[in-house]
């Protein structure tokens, strides 16, 4: 498992466009009046929702990214599914408390129904996450195998 210092960057990553998706959301449920009359407090607090919703999701589901290998994928796609379904619960739990965990969700799928390239992005960001930690692990592992002999070497040197 990777540390925490490198989950900094796909978690950055998930947020912006956890956000993004937050704020296609809410333009599609409003019909793009926000264009018009501008955004209140509450309607930049559902798009930040967005991202913090994602970049929980993203730390709930962290242990079903970067394996390799056939099951390593199986197990991304989960987690992909995961991921969304979990982002979207808690970001529409805080945009508003009760009804929002089940409208989160809801709006999820109604947004990449009626714009699947959003959902294709969305998935693909996740894939790339997935590519990104499978590189941060296998780096890691190999410096855990080189890391005993290098120390063996350099002790008897002293």
């Amino acid at each position: 498992m990777a540390s925490g210092r490198d989950y900094g960057s796909v978690i950055a990553l998930a947020a912006g466009y956890g956000s993004m998706v937050s704020y296609i959301a809410l333009l599609r449920i409003s019909g793009g009046d926000y264009f018009a009359t501008g955004f209140g407090a509450y309607q930049w607090w559902i798009v930040i929702c967005g991202g913090i919703g994602a970049a929980l999701g993203l730390l709930i589901a962290r242990d079903r990214f970067g394996r390799v290998g056939i099951k390593g994928m199986g197990r991304a796609a989960v987690g992909a599914l995961w991921v969304s379904l979990i982002g979207a619960v808690i970001a529409g739990t805080l945009a508003l408390p009760v009804y929002g965990t089940m409208f989160g969700p809801f709006s999820l799928v109604v947004t990449f129904v009626a714009k699947p390239v959003l959902a294709l992005v969305w998935f693909g960001i996740l894939a790339l996450i997935h590519l990104m930690l499978c590189s941060q692990l296998s780096r890691d592992s190999r410096q855990a195998q080189i890391a005993p002999s290098a120390r063996a070497f350099y002790s008897r040197l002293n």
